[in-house]
C-alpha cells in the first residue's frame, strides 16, 4: 500500500510539473491545393497558424532565379485561412518553370514550392485572323500539341457533341434533348439564330417556354406570345424556317424591327409583331399583319404543321414568306430593288430586325 501512493505522488508531482512548465513555439504551415499549375489555372493553398494576433501575414511569390513579387499583406483571421488568387497565370507575366510562396507571421518565415508547367496557352492568332474588311475570322489551329489543359471540340459527332478530338481525352458533358434533329453546324461564319428565352413578354412569361436548345417553343396558356431570335441583322439576305405541331388559331411568324421590345407594345401587351408598327408577321388563316394593319390574304391557303418560310432581303428591305417551298404572291426573293410579290420593310424603327414566332 504504501509503495503504491508514493508511485503516484511521484506521477503527480511529475504531470504538474510538465504542465507547469510547458510552452509551444508558434507554427505558420503552408497547405498547398496542388504542386503544379498551368496557365489559365489561378494558384489555391491555405495558411495554418498556431495562433491569431491581429497581425498581418506577407506574402512574396518568388521564382527560380531569385526575383519575387511585391509584398503581398494578407489579414490572418482564423486558424486555417484559404487564400485564393485573384488572377490565373498568364504567359506573359509568368514563365513556366518552378516558383515559391514566402510567408512572414510572427517572426516566422516559411516557404513552399510549385511548378509552372505546360506552356500550351496559345497567341489569338493561332486560331483566328482579320479579313479583307477586317473583320475577325476564324482560323484552323496548325500548331503541335493542345496541352495537359487543352481540348478541341469539333462538334461533328451527333451522338456526343462534347467529343474532345485533341487527343487529351477532355470530353466535355452535354445538355439532355439535345438530339440529332436539334444540331446544325453553327460557326462565327455559319451561324443560326435560335430562339432566346431572356427576352419575354412582361406581362406574360408565363404563356410559353422555350427549350431544346432556343429550337422549340410550347405555349401554355391561352393569348398571343412570342419569341424572338438571337441574332439581329441589319443588311444582307437572310433566310430562316419554322414549324408548327399543332392547329392553334393564333400561331404567327414573322420579324420585328428591334424598336418594337425596345420602345413599342409588343412585349408588354402582349400583341404580335405585326400588330403594331415595326413587325410583319404572317397568320394562321393566310392574312398578313403589316405595322399594324392586316392583309386579309397573302396568295396562299391557311396553313397547319407545314414548314414555312422568310427570305428577308435587307438590301432592299423587303420581305417574302413561303409554305412548303412556294412563296406567298408569286414572290421571287432573287428579284432585289424590283421586290417581285415581296412585303415592304418600314425602316422608321432603325432597321434592325429580329426572328419571331409565336401562338
Amino acid at each position: 500500500m504504501i509503495s503504491k501512493k508514493v508511485i503516484f505522488f511521484i506521477l503527480l508531482i511529475g504531470s504538474t510539473g510538465v504542465l507547469t512548465s510547458a510552452y509551444a513555439e508558434p507554427s505558420v504551415t503552408i497547405i498547398m491545393e496542388k504542386t503544379t499549375y498551368t496557365y489559365c489555372e489561378k494558384l489555391v493553398y491555405l495558411i495554418e497558424v498556431s495562433e491569431i494576433t491581429g497581425d498581418l501575414a506577407i506574402i512574396h511569390i518568388r521564382d527560380g532565379a531569385g526575383g519575387s513579387s511585391s509584398a503581398i499583406p494578407i489579414p490572418i483571421e482564423k486558424l486555417l485561412n484559404p487564400i485564393p488568387s485573384l488572377h490565373a497565370f498568364e504567359k506573359d507575366i509568368f514563365p513556366l518553370g518552378q516558383y515559391f510562396i514566402d510567408v512572414q507571421y510572427l517572426g516566422i518565415e516559411t516557404s513552399a514550392e510549385f511548378n509552372l508547367i505546360d506552356g500550351a496557352q496559345k497567341a489569338a492568332s493561332d486560331f483566328g485572323k482579320f479579313d479583307n474588311n477586317n473583320e475577325w475570322i476564324p482560323k484552323a489551329y496548325t500548331g503541335s500539341g493542345y496541352g495537359t489543359q487543352g481540348f478541341h471540340y469539333k462538334f461533328d459527332n451527333a451522338s456526343d457533341l462534347g467529343e474532345d478530338s485533341s487527343g487529351e481525352g477532355h470530353n466535355a458533358n452535354q445538355k439532355n434533348n439535345i438530339t440529332a434533329a436539334d444540331q446544325a453546324t453553327d460557326t462565327p461564319t455559319n451561324n443560326f439564330s435560335t430562339l432566346n428565352p431572356l427576352i419575354e413578354q412582361a406581362s406574360i412569361p408565363a404563356r410559353y417556354t422555350v427549350s431544346e436548345g432556343g429550337t422549340k417553343q410550347i405555349s401554355t396558356a391561352d393569348g398571343y406570345g412570342c419569341s424572338v431570335g438571337t441574332i439581329g441583322v441589319s443588311k444582307g439576305k437572310w433566310y430562316f424556317e419554322a414549324q408548327f405541331n399543332s392547329d392553334g388559331s393564333g400561331k404567327h411568324f414573322g420579324v420585328i424591327d428591334e424598336a418594337s421590345f425596345t420602345t413599342g407594345t409588343a412585349f408588354v401587351d402582349g400583341i404580335s409583331p405585326g400588330q403594331q408598327a415595326y413587325g410583319v408577321s404572317i397568320f394562321k388563316n393566310g392574312g398578313i399583319n403589316i405595322d399594324g394593319s392586316y392583309v386579309p390574304s397573302y396568295s396562299f391557303s391557311s396553313f397547319t404543321t407545314e414548314t414555312l418560310g422568310c427570305a428577308m432581303d435587307l438590301d432592299n428591305n423587303k420581305l417574302y414568306f413561303s409554305k412548303s417551298g412556294t412563296y406567298g404572291n408569286s414572290g421571287d426573293p432573287t428579284s432585289g430593288a424590283t421586290g417581285t410579290g415581296a412585303i415592304p420593310l418600314s425602316t422608321a424603327g432603325g432597321g434592325t430586325w429580329f426572328i419571331s414566332k409565336g401562338g
